[in-house]
């Protein structure tokens, strides 16, 4: 199999050795939920983000093909990117209660062309919440605009579906998610995209059976290369998650939770990165390159 194939040309940049193995430090209110589940402390505040997001970027980013940040705490990141690791920023703007699920995502009005060019992103990406039967007319116009403002600017357009049921939750049932990940993903990427991010498609904690026939039905689907996400997924299911969807068609992950979430909640996270996030990371990274040489 050829490294880089013509569906892929145009996400050239996002790769190494043909592999797009991403990681995501962009979190907002989940990351401040993480942290302060190994803190004693009454609040997290925007600078403990700020630092976190940056010693990951110091220490984990050399091994990553891109690093995504948002703008407003990962500002102090984007300075540790060393040179040759391209940015993707966050486009996206959050309405999420302290501590629970996002609810609903927008179009960031601050992501302009020129912060942009100021931040020095090579791509874009937009997060969508998905659920069946309602909010489609939304969706479209929210994906479509984003497609429009990177293709003005230039920038690769990644776009990243999460899936709900129709209660606002997780998936209970393995098929069920499976047939939900497709179905978004189809909605999703009408304005054509150039890379889909993926939830583990028919993934259920410590369950794996679907995910092969889900993640090649993807495959087949989308013109587009698709990546996995690692959020909800327990962090010790993670790699095997990634093996099934990359032997069936995915071409690699944008994770971040996975990798890092156990040293964010530490007590002393610069540990925690060194000692068990690089490892995981560089067997991440290593499992990629050799299914997809």
């Amino acid at each position: 199999m050829s490294a880089v194939t013509a569906s892929h040309s145009a996400v050239a940049p996002l790769m190494k050795d043909g592999c797009m193995t991403m990681l995501a430090l962009d979190q907002r209110g989940s990351m401040r939920t993480i942290i302060a589940r190994g803190r004693d402390e009454a609040e997290i505040t925007d600078d403990q983000l700020s630092d976190f997001k940056a010693a990951a970027v110091e220490i984990l980013s050399p091994m990553a093909s891109a690093v995504l940040l948002d703008s407003r705490l990962g500002r102090k990141a984007m300075g540790k990117l060393p040179p040759g690791i391209p940015l993707i920023l966050s486009a996206d703007r959050f309405e999420q209660q302290p501590g629970g699920q996002v609810e609903r995502s927008l179009l960031d009005p601050a992501v302009t062309p020129a912060l942009i060019d100021e931040c020095n992103a090579v791509a874009l990406k937009l997060l969508v919440i998905w659920s069946a039967g309602s909010g489609v007319e939304f969706r479209r116009d929210l994906v479509g605009r984003f497609v429009d403002l990177a293709r003005k600017t230039g920038r690769i357009a990644l776009v990243e579906g999460i899936v709900r049921n129709d209660a606002g939750g997780r998936f209970t049932d393995a098929r069920e998610h499976g047939e939900a990940v497709l179905q978004a993903a189809i909605e999703l990427v009408e304005s054509k995209p150039d890379v889909y991010k993926a939830e583990v498609p028919g993934y259920l904690p410590g369950q794996f059976d679907q995910i092969e026939a889900y993640a090649a039905r993807l495959t087949e689907t989308l013109a587009q290369p698709w990546v996995v996400l690692s959020n909800g997924v327990a962090a010790v299911d993670f790699k095997k998650t990634v093996e099934l969807c990359c032997k069936n068609g995915a071409s690699g992950f944008l994770a971040g939770r996975a990798i890092w979430a156990d040293a964010a909640s530490s007590t002393n996270p610069a540990s925690g990165l060194q000692n068990e996030s690089v490892g995981r990371l560089k067997e991440l990274v290593e499992l990629v390159r050799t299914i997809k040489k």
